[in-house]
């Protein structure tokens, strides 16, 4: 085999590290600077480095300007190789499926791309520069994605920790990050020929069943991507016979060399920091290490053979240094040392051992790593729960007989994600593509390295394929990424969704049935199973205070009141009221709220044998407001948004709960926020129709199907530990934490227990009542899906025309595009068979800046995305209109060509008007004011993708009034426009019946 060893004087090295990142919640790493410290003693070892200790820059916490600077100013002084390493929270982008190495000030909500190191930005920074290889080592979260596309350089290597879509446990060993550690050790070991960069991936990816916790069981672990000769360059050197040389090898770079006896490296226009000194001595951990430890003691005392120490090539023996029967100062000190540390050894050889197993310095084992997906109204409470476990004693258990870790340690790390009700339904049918998506299958072995069974690709979900771990691919090339389906778009669950949950915490087991239901019908690698009830919360309708006397003269009581017998009191003591309900496709409560108006109408559940939805959404069609989840609503109402009802003027469908936190005002874990309504015009009251089934927040294990190579029995049986650990916590001494003094408990039988707390310390100020009937009877899947369906079946269809602003500032700045991918690809998710609608850009030239290009005819039907998603896709690559973005013009046409549509809606796409002569103050401006304010005009919503937001100017394109427009965190705006679009459509599969 030919390998490249780098030339030392023309190779440098740039690692980087960040600890802390102060916002998002990511967690501090405390082996960053070990890390980097004993990586760069490894990189300048002076038997086995590869580079010179000044030839490598250390970065600590650099802000993204200082980052890219750095690394291009080391990169424009390299000529051979360059190595490129990185430790800290990796992120990836939910638009644009980027990888982003996290500086400190990383901010998630403003403008990650310009204040995080997107790896694009890395790739850019490097293209063209005069270096011919390069290896990238990343050691953090979904740093596989790096692995799997370009590099740089006529040769390189990328080695990542952590597959794609997969996040690494955050526990160190012997002070560094598993990883690293690893790498570490490969380095110091004796390697024929050198230790190349495919030898080390080798190596890791034998270590990783080793690993603890779990490793590729649960996706973590090593991937390699390469291009040229990138697999056989070597980064440590072997103190051996030279191999045979590249091509193009120069004199002196044999592998053998000390490299300390090499010339200073050129003089630079900027001289690098001083060298660091390097980290104190550790033990060796290989019989190999300790022989040469003890070439330190004179022949006698290492053994009666006679024999020495074989030399290192190029080095002076000892005979020649004059050293062989000579006692050199100092030596018995350092025999003092070696025997002190012979018996420290000894005395704590069992410690040692479990080192080797993964513990950190201070003996813990990295913990168990679980993942917990919950429902937007129910993430307060289970993040509250899941924070005080990570620090509770309960968490400090062992996970059975097995676990010998010390009484201190932390045993399970928890990650929570949210997910509306119809994405978890929609990803448990796609759960093939959810567990393998980004695990590719290694060459020659006989399945991928992730362990998942590949049981093929559900139904609607993306295909994918990626240069596999050991596949040499030709420089700057990578394999295309899988297309969408026939039907145009394609769903997929750890993009759409998150990563593949091993709990889930449900609002209902009506929900829970649902993903429950959809696995019977699209089964696949994954089991969902019910464990318990961790509370109750009844649903209510919450109508402010001021009504009470009203609706007690119209007949109704606070409990034992049907549905039908309070919105016929509601109308009689407030006409017109708006009824704000959540969208049960989003919200739990909105689902489960649902079943109840279909179920139990008229005070009785039925359980699918009576229900009309008909009947009922005729009754609520002029008063209700669909909202996206019960808690914002409420903080909708507080923050008095244009366009929505305020405080005091609309009632609304949501929990016992919510109710009370609301009227309870701002405190520790509030979900609002908000102040305590001063009186009743503010405040809110809660009736409890007759019949309704409770919340009852059901938690549940899901099992993901593994290979036997990947997941043994004890890594199950400690999973299943952990979760139980978990639930017993959660029930017992964690349950005022997931209660918080708001929801009802759960007893061992699964049945309510008398209600505790703030809620009903004082009813009065709560809202709330205490003795209420609690119903705990739950639909089955197929009626919950059967209500889903009623549902869809009864809104009339929509027809949405977009507008997509492609000026020449669309291209500026970081991640506009792939917002407007994101947003259309998401809202067009929301549209079903018998919606319709079209794509319009703008400005259609440079000569034609009030003008749009149509393209998309209005009038498609839903569920034919292709063209759409064809020309999205094209906006990346597409050279923007130099001119600026007539949207007076643009918005004024299409609302007047909308107009006579039945249920039109406009969505606007757009950084602002930014013509010169775009002044609000014009007659193009005033033509569209007149527009909107004419009677029947075309509902207006506007996705920013301004860093500033909805600004002033932005909002001018909003109907007077209204509460259209979206932006903030990428992801986040384009699913609350997505969410806000699919209020205004029918939706649904078209396989809802006549």
């Amino acid at each position: 085999m030919t390998v490249h060893v780098p030339d030392p004087k023309r190779s440098r090295a740039f690692l980087v590290g960040v600890p802390t990142v102060t916002e998002g919640g990511f967690e501090p790493l405390d082996y960053v600077d070990r890390n980097l410290d004993d990586l760069r003693a490894a990189l300048s070892h002076p038997d086995r480095g590869i580079l010179l200790p000044e030839a490598i820059t250390v970065l600590r916490s650099p802000s993204q300007r200082e980052w890219l600077r750095k690394l291009k100013q080391v990169a424009e002084e390299t000529s051979d190789l360059l190595l490129f390493y990185f430790v800290g929270h990796g992120y990836r982008g939910p638009l644009d499926n980027e990888l982003y190495l996290m500086t400190r000030d990383a901010d998630l909500d403003v403008n990650l791309a310009a204040t995080a190191v997107p790896w694009s930005h890395v790739l850019g920074t490097l293209d063209g520069l005069g270096f011919q290889r390069a290896v990238v080592i990343l050691d953090c979260c979904n740093s596989g994605l790096a692995a799997e596309g370009r590099g740089v350089g006529l040769g390189h290597y990328i080695l990542s920790s952590a597959l794609p879509t997969k996040t690494q446990p955050s526990g160190s060993v012997e002070g560094r990050s598993r990883f690293t550690h690893e790498i570490i050790r490969a380095m110091e070991e004796p390697e024929p020929g050198g230790l190349t960069m495919q030898r080390l991936y080798d190596i890791l990816f034998a270590a990783t069943p080793t690993w603890q916790p779990v490793g590729f069981g649960d996706g973590w672990g090593p991937k390699g991507g390469s291009g040229g000769d990138g697999p056989h360059i070597v980064i440590s050197r072997f103190a051996g016979p030279d191999p045979e040389p590249g091509p193009g090898a120069r004199p002196g770079s044999s592998l053998s060399r000390n490299l300390f006896q090499e010339p200073a490296i050129a003089p630079r226009s900027e001289r690098p920091a001083p060298a660091e000194p390097a980290p104190a001595p550790t033990l060796p951990r290989t019989l190999s290490g300790w022989r040469r430890l003890l070439g330190v003691l004179p022949r006698g005392i290492r053994g009666r053979s006679g024999t020495e120490a074989r030399p290192s090539p190029g080095m002076p023996s000892p005979r020649e240094a004059g050293a062989r029967h000579s006692w050199p100062p100092g030596r018995w000190k350092t025999l003092l040392a070696v025997a002190v540390a012979l018996l420290v050894t000894l005395s704590i050889g069992v410690y040692a051992v479990r080192s080797d197993d993964g513990t950190d310095a201070s003996g813990c084992p990295p913990p168990l790593e679980l993942r917990l997906m919950t429902g937007i109204e129910t993430r307060a409470a289970v993040a509250r729960a899941v924070t005080a476990y990570r620090n509770d004693d309960a968490n400090r258990e062992p996970l059975g007989h097995a676990d010998h870790a010390p009484k201190h340690c932390r045993r399970t790390n928890i990650t929570v994600f949210e997910a509306g009700t119809g994405e978890t339904v929609d990803a448990f049918g796609a759960t093939a593509a959810w567990a393998g998506r980004g695990d590719e299958s290694r060459q020659g072995s006989g399945g991928g390295p992730s362990g998942v069974t590949p049981l093929g690709t559900a139904a609607g979900a993306c295909p994918t394929s990626s240069p596999g771990d050991r596949q040499t691919v030709e420089p700057g090339k990578t394999e295309e990424p899988g297309k969408p389906d026939a039907g145009g778009l394609c769903f997929d669950p750890l993009q759409d969704v998150g990563p593949q949950p091993d709990l889930v915490v449900a609002g209902s087991s009506t929900e829970l049935g649902r993903m429950q239901a959809q696995l019977t019908r699209a089964p696949g690698p994954a089991e969902v199973e019910r464990i318990g009830s961790l509370g109750y919360s009844p649903l209510v309708l919450a109508v402010p205070a001021k009504l009470e006397k009203k609706l007690a003269a119209a007949g109704v009581q606070r409990t034992g009141s049907t549905w039908e017998r309070l919105l016929t009191a509601m109308k009689e003591a407030a006409p017109g009221m708006p009824l704000l309900r959540p969208d049960p496709d989003t919200s739990g409560v909105g689902l489960q709220h649902t079943v109840g108006l279909y179920e139990a109408y008229d005070g009785w559940f039925a359980g699918g044998e009576a229900r009309d939805a008909e009947a009922v959404e005729e009754r609520l069609r002029h008063d209700a407001v669909p909202a996206t989840d019960a808690d914002s609503l409420l903080c909708a109402l507080d923050r008095g948004e244009p366009g929505q009802p305020r405080l005091g003027q609309a009632a609304a469908l949501v929990s016992e709960k919510a109710v009370a936190d609301f009227n309870l005002g701002r405190r520790p874990g509030s979900v609002c926020g908000n102040s305590k309504p001063a009186d009743d015009t503010s405040r809110l009251l809660a009736y409890y129709p007759a019949g309704v089934p409770a919340l009852d927040m059901p938690l549940a294990t899901v099992r993901w199907k593994r290979s036997a190579a990947s997941s043994g029995s004890d890594d199950r049986d400690r999973r299943a530990e952990a979760i139980r650990h978990f639930h017993t916590w959660l029930t017992q001494e964690g349950r005022p934490h997931f209660l918080h003094g708001l929801a009802r408990g759960a007893g061992a039988n699964g049945q309510p227990l008398p209600p505790r707390g703030e809620a009903w310390a004082d009813t009065g100020t709560s809202g709330v009542l205490k003795d209420v009937s609690v119903v705990t009877e739950q639909t089955d899947g197929p009626t919950s899906d059967a209500v889903v369906a009623d549902y869809t079946r009864t809104r009339e269809p929509g027809q949405v025309l977009f507008l997509v602003d492609v000026s020449g500032s669309m291209a500026e700045g970081g991640g506009k595009r792939a917002l407007v991918d994101a947003a259309l690809r998401r809202s067009l998710q929301r549209l079903g068979p018998r919606d319709t609608y079209g794509i319009w850009s703008y400005p259609k030239s440079a000569h034609q800046p009030d003008l749009a290009r149509t393209e998309i005819e209005r009038g498609t039907p839903g569920d034919e995305r292709a063209a759409a998603l064809e020309w999205t896709d094209s906006l990346a690559k597409k050279r923007m209109s130099t001119s600026g973005a007539a949207v007076f013009e643009v918005l004024t046409r299409a609302m007047r060509e909308t107009r006579d549509d039945p249920r039109p809606l406009i969505v606007l796409i757009t950084d602002g008007d930014d013509r010169p002569e775009g002044d609000a103050g014009g007659a193009e401006f005033t033509a569209m004011r007149q527009e909107q304010q004419r009677a029947g005009s075309t509902d207006v919503l506007v996705l920013s993708v301004r860093l500033d937001g909805c600004t002033a100017q932005i909002r001018q394109f909003e109907n007077p009034g209204g509460a259209g427009c979206f932006a903030g965190r990428p992801d986040r705006a384009a699913e609350a426009l997505a969410e806000q679009v699919a209020n205004d459509v029918q939706g649904g599969s078209g396989d809802e019946g006549p």
